[in-house]
């Protein structure tokens, strides 16, 4: 074992159903780029995707910048060095200020990410550390996201003229509105989260386990005016299929709502049968060929996901073993080809993420979230780890 990573005798070794016997050598990787990172971003935020393999600087103001103070307390979580504790502490206070910050006349926090900004960074500190300030930006962020529903109790991404669009990936934004509700005991957080995922379910879920990205509604009404895939109608998005299936296997998680846990299943059964070869899936499931453009970013949303849903599926259930050789082959694919241990220069951990295609950002780069979640999936499989979501 590295020792850098705690010694089993001070940590509960993981209770995944899935083993990767490289994770503490992959996870040793991810830490030593880590450490170059802090010392270049002491003062500032990186970009969320690199830029020909470099994270820009920037502020936290983006919808992934909780990412970036997330490794560092998953960092901790795995290391207890405190380094990475003081380097997260740190960064907290940017959270706070984000509630006052415009860009372009616009709120940084009038959107619907808050789960992913507030959960791996403020929600993570105060289950790490107990910091009161952390809690009151999350339950103000909690707050904030609870207010952007519609009338008929849906989270909607923006509002233009008589339309509400919402889109997948807010089922990864409810585990702050759970958690806001164990904290407060206020039922209303757990009722958005309820209702939302009825629409979800009904308006962004298609046969077969496809799921549309994003959905525009009637404002009066509901009821849908168009929908959207990506690459195409018929096609499917990759990595919005990987947060609704995270998504969905949290909320079942808090919610034990049967519904939420089939439709998952059903999701990752669709997502399995569009993988490429190496089982790191194309930027859109509409391709599977070897050429094509992978997104890593989508494959470690995914492979969390699917630990997550592992939990909670039935020891026998007939895809059980198929999920379980998909997410170790997936691990196997992303560290020992997709990492960025021969990438002089390159200041990300996980190599060929793609931040939007379609306008040609960010593409075949590193992403803030990318690198999270693959950190993340071998923290899962390091550690009995208690989740931040």
């Amino acid at each position: 074992m590295d020792n850098r990573v705690r010694q089993s005798g001070g940590m509960k070794r993981s209770t995944e159903s899935v083993t990767f016997g490289d994770a503490e050598k992959a996870a040793h990787f991810v830490l030593k780029k880590l450490d170059d990172n802090l010392n270049q971003y002491s003062r500032t935020f990186p970009g969320i995707h690199s830029e020909r393999l470099r994270y820009p600087h920037g502020e936290n103001h983006m919808w992934a910048h909780g990412f970036w103070t997330g490794m560092s307390w998953l960092a901790y979580d795995l290391t207890g060095d405190d380094k990475y504790r003081r380097a997260a502490e740190a960064q907290l206070e940017s959270y706070g200020q984000r509630f006052r910050m415009k860009v372009n006349g616009v709120g940084v926090n009038d959107g619907h990410e808050l789960g992913m900004v507030y959960v791996p960074s403020c929600v993570a500190a105060f289950k790490l550390t107990g910091n009161r300030e952390a809690r009151e930006w999350a339950l103000q962020a909690a707050e904030l996201l609870r207010s952007k529903t519609t009338k008929n109790g849906m989270i909607y991404q923006h509002q233009s003229g008589r339309r509400h669009r919402t889109v997948i990936d807010t089922v990864m934004n409810l585990p702050l509105l759970h958690w806001a509700y164990e904290e407060t005991g206020d039922e209303r957080y757990v009722d958005v989260c309820r209702r939302h995922i009825e629409h979800v379910l009904r308006l962004n879920l298609r046969e077969n386990g496809m799921i549309y990205h994003a959905v525009d509604l009637h404002q009066d009404s509901g009821e849908p005016i168009n929908r959207l895939a990506g690459f195409s109608p018929g096609s499917c998005w990759s990595r919005g299929m990987a947060w609704g299936i995270y998504g969905l296997a949290l909320h079942y998680s808090r919610s034990s709502h049967q519904e939420s846990l089939q439709a998952a299943t059903a999701m990752t059964a669709y997502y399995i049968s569009r993988l490429p070869s190496d089982d790191v899936c194309c930027w859109d499931l509409y391709y599977t060929g070897e050429r094509e453009q992978r997104d890593s970013s989508a494959s470690a949303i995914a492979v969390c996901g699917m630990l997550e849903l592992l939990k909670h599926m039935d020891a026998h259930a007939e895809q059980r073993p198929l999920f379980e050789q998909v997410v170790s082959r997936t691990l196997h694919s992303l560290t020992g080809d997709y990492v960025s241990v021969n990438e002089a220069g390159c200041n990300g951990v996980l190599l060929h993420g793609v931040y939007n295609l379609p306008l040609w950002a960010g593409v075949d780069e590193c992403c803030l979230w990318g690198d999270y979640f693959y950190f993340e999936a071998l923290v899962r499989c390091i550690k009995d780890w208690d989740r931040y979501w």
